[in-house]
């Protein structure tokens, strides 16, 4: 058991995905959701003005973000905290072609939009679901 929760961020909170991953850790013994990120549009309002309507999840939203204000994932996000962390690298408007693997992850095959593919060395990945490269 861990005597300090991790403080997760959730991108694409309002989405699907983002749902599940609020429900999962709505009472989770390591994690605590402190911040939620979604597009331009929904930022700046609250989790609840943005998602009730459409929350899909069997559970209630969970109180805790209700009065959440959204960030926005392509600009707060990116600008704020995401790049300050060293270990973390940004490849944006590429599509993975290839996940490299031996026993485990060892990186990827990105394809920019102009065609060109780049192999990028890594032991762990985030993907953005639901937005085409521009």
């Amino acid at each position: 058991m861990m005597d300090k929760k991790l403080r997760v961020g959730i991108l694409g909170a309002t989405g699907m995905v983002g749902q599940r991953f609020i429900a999962l850790l709505e009472n989770h013994p390591w994690y605590e959701v402190v911040t939620v990120a979604a597009s331009p549009r929904s930022a700046g309002k609250t989790y609840k003005e943005v998602a009730e309507s459409r929350w899909a999840m069997k559970t209630p939203m969970p109180e805790k973000v209700r009065d959440m204000v959204i960030m926005n994932a392509t600009e707060d996000v990116e600008n704020t905290i995401m790049e300050k962390l060293e270990n973390l690298t940004f490849k944006w408007n590429s599509t993975v072609k290839a996940l490299l693997h031996e026993e485990k992850l060892t990186g990827i095959l990105l394809e920019g939009k102009d065609g060109k593919t780049e192999e990028l060395a890594l032991d762990g990945l985030f993907i953005s679901i639901g937005r085409a490269p521009a």
